[in-house]
């Protein structure tokens, strides 16, 4: 098992603990790291969703092209009822696209003006997709009646293709003033059309949002993560929420080895300016001079670890339990340092706690053992990335 501890550094430390540890694929675009192509069929929602997945790859070292046919609050069934027809009125519409071999920012290579249907994006410059993504809309997603269309769409994208590819399913989130109900009802929804359907694949961006609405550190922004429209996201943390969400489940399959855990990507206006966001939402919020953007980093990466391992399931805001363990205390004397109890963690927080005992000595290094006599030794709670990357809590004195 490889450990790093995150306790009393700073995120930008456990950035580089990770890239000196699991970066070794081919920075850059070598011949170890596999190139990726994604098209995802949606609406603003993808926008915001998957705008910043490009470049947090290529930050870990790995390039793709990804291609976003977004119709403004586009429904599964308007991608079949419009599949070879253009679309004609005032919706707004366009396919977006990025090579991050060649493209620093993002292209429209379809506009508002020009034909545009779904079976157009598909054979796009017949790129060879490793990977076809939907997204529902989020007034549709709370009806199971609303995904009956799911399937007429698989099977007219697979008479487009004509190559090996995955399907891909990417969670939408749900905007401002549902009740829980709805939340539940469209992750129940999405959990069903992905058990039933042929879905390799799943993006749980929108998981990650609902989870990180239930945060108190970091709901807080914008308005509970939405921009002033209450639909879709704001620029900054809440799209960064979303998009770490979707690169943890392309590293999860095709890269296990590597998380979001640790990514050093900081989405501050000054970062996205000239990358042509899609649909850009407002300013960039959470990682201004006045806010702990190092903390909301870490608090959005958990977000999005918790959100793939849970894609159907709110869990909240656990994750920010990590660092109130660090102030715990477990005792002194003759009590062996072994024993943890009263710990802020419930079993159903997914996460494992162990009753072991870690000791940091001078040198820095962690040691363990039962039982600990030594006075005054210096005790801390260690966080640990694991061989299949998931985040565990492991208690210490």
């Amino acid at each position: 098992m490889k450990t790093i501890d995150f306790i009393n550094r700073s995120a930008k430390q456990a950035a580089q603990d990770i890239n000196e540890n699991f970066s070794n694929i081919g920075q850059g675009g070598g011949s170890s790291a596999k190139h990726l192509n994604i098209l995802v069929l949606g609406n603003s929602y993808s926008c915001d969703a998957w705008s910043y997945v490009p470049f947090i790859l290529k930050e870990i070292g790995i390039t793709c092209s990804i291609g976003i046919y977004y119709v403004a609050g586009q429904p599964i069934s308007l991608m079949v009822s419009n599949y070879s027809t253009p679309l004609t009125g005032s919706l707004s519409r366009g396919m977006f696209y990025i090579d991050t071999r060649t493209h620093t920012a993002w292209q429209t290579v379809i506009g508002q003006n020009d034909d545009l249907c779904t079976h157009l994006c598909v054979v796009y410059n017949d790129t060879p997709w490793d990977i076809i993504a939907v997204q529902q809309s989020h007034t549709t997603c709370a009806e199971a009646s609303n995904y009956s269309s799911v399937g007429k769409l698989l099977e007219l994208i697979l008479a487009d293709m004509d190559k090996p590819f995955l399907f891909g399913w990417s969670v939408n989130h749900v905007h401002a003033g549902q009740s829980d109900a709805y939340y539940e009802a469209t992750l129940d929804n999405i959990h069903n059309v992905c058990d039933f359907y042929p879905i390799d694949i799943v993006f749980p961006c929108g998981t990650a949002i609902m989870d990180g609405q239930l945060n108190s550190t970091l709901n807080v922004y914008a308005s509970n993560l939405l921009s002033g429209d209450g639909v879709h996201l704001n620029e900054g943390l809440p799209c960064y929420i979303a998009a770490l969400a979707n690169v943890e489940a392309l590293l999860r399959k095709y890269y296990p080895y590597l998380s979001v855990l640790g990514d050093k990507t900081r989405p501050t206006d000054s970062w996205l300016y000239n990358k042509s966001i899609p649909d850009k939402q407002g300013s960039s919020v959470g990682f201004g001079s006045n806010d702990d953007g190092e903390e909301n980093a870490y608090l959005a990466q958990c977000m999005a670890i918790l959100a793939n391992d849970n894609p159907f399931k709110r869990i909240g805001g656990t994750c920010t339990l990590f660092r109130e363990l660090e102030h715990c205390s477990m005792g002194t004397g003759s009590v062996p340092y072994g024993t943890v109890t009263n710990l802020p963690i419930v079993p159903e927080s997914g996460y494992t706690i162990q009753s072991a005992m870690w000791r940091r000595d001078s040198e820095n290094e962690w040691h363990t053992s039962n039982f600990m006599n030594t006075v005054n030794a210096n005790w801390y709670i260690q966080i640990c990335v694991t061989e299949d990357i998931h985040i565990k809590a492991t208690a210490a004195q």
